[in-house]
């Protein structure tokens, strides 16, 4: 009895559960105590087996052991009882859970109203999947791009592109020999990290007329190959927007883009403007210039525009020379 004693005792400092069995621990060292002495009728302290068993009938002694096994079976049912009582009191304890924010949107505009969920989910080992079979954008992750802590899966996912990823898949579970899996369908959107200001003069929206005009269309939020754009002579070429104005003075592009269902839309006008007058040139001089009579003869005629922001590469076809008191000559 007394190693029955000291295992049942091992084996529970074994298990770690600490003050939460202590009063297992006082149960077991007092029913199967046989070290302090027994007082008998004349109040006489006797060891336990003097006490139970010497000089007693053989009846009483099989009595005696009968009950003792009655009780190690008593106390091995009071053991798995209390220690399961423990385990589900770990288990529920709200210490195990967290809270979570569910989002019916990943982006909120101002003046909306926030609408969320909060719920508690459990971060303990205990709920640690068998497997993880999840998807980032349609590939598989690797082993090396999630972690399993506190039953939690975090990820560690780079991506390369902006745009909308899909999370899917499931986390799998074994219970009494049975799969449970648990299907994972989420979201999540990728923009470009902002890295210059957005500076524009508002009386200085022009475009020109007979070029190709750059334009720069983002929306904050929506990923560029969410955006989309229209005006009479835009078109994207290589991702990037092209406008080839035509007649009228003004153009109105209007872009729209999608955040979480939400379509956003936006328009700018642009005043369109002619390409400047040329300027005449003179082996590449302008205004008023001086040569000596012989160089006249073998100078180039040209043109040029001046402090205008797109290269052109302007050919002189004609020319009229004026010469003061005499007709013009072309």
């Amino acid at each position: 009895m007394r190693s029955y004693k000291t295992e049942m005792l091992e084996i529970l400092k074994e298990g770690g559960y600490g003050e939460d069995i202590k009063d297992i621990v006082s149960r077991i060292e007092q029913y199967f105590d046989v070290d302090t002495k027994i007082k008998d009728r004349e109040g006489v302290a006797v060891p336990y087996l003097d006490y139970y068993f010497v000089g007693l009938p053989m009846i009483a002694q099989m009595t005696k052991l009968t009950q003792i096994q009655s009780d190690i079976l008593n106390m091995v049912s009071e053991v798995f009882a209390d220690l399961l009582s423990v385990r589900l009191s770990e288990i529920a304890s709200f210490s195990n859970y967290t809270t979570l924010l569910e989002l019916d949107r990943s982006v909120i505009f101002s003046g909306e109203v926030f609408k969320g969920s909060v719920v508690l989910g459990r971060k303990d080992d205990s709920t640690k999947p068998n497997e993880v079979k999840l998807k980032v954008g349609g590939r598989p992750l690797g082993k090396d791009e999630y972690e399993i802590t506190e039953g939690k899966v975090k990820l560690n996912v780079r991506t390369k592109s902006t745009g909308d990823y899909k999370i899917t898949g499931s986390l799998i579970f074994l219970e009494e020999g049975k799969t449970i899996e648990v299907p994972v369908n989420s979201s999540f959107s990728v923009i470009e990290r902002p890295n210059t200001a957005v500076i524009s003069a508002e009386k200085m929206n022009v475009v020109y007329r007979g070029v190709d005009n750059p334009i720069s269309i983002t929306i904050p939020g929506v990923p560029n190959n969410k955006v989309v754009a229209t005006a009479p002579g835009l078109v994207r070429e290589n991702g990037k927007y092209i406008l080839r104005p035509g007649n009228g003075r003004e153009v109105v592009i209007k872009s729209s883009g999608n955040i979480d269902g939400h379509i956003i839309t936006s328009q700018k006008v642009f005043r369109i403007k002619d390409i400047p007058r040329p300027l005449g040139t003179i082996s590449g001089q302008s205004d008023i210039v001086r040569f000596p009579k012989n160089n006249i003869k073998i100078s180039t005629i040209g043109a040029k525009l001046e402090d205008f922001d797109f290269e052109m590469k302007l050919l002189v076809t004609s020319f009229k020379l004026s010469v003061p008191g005499l007709p013009s000559v072309t």
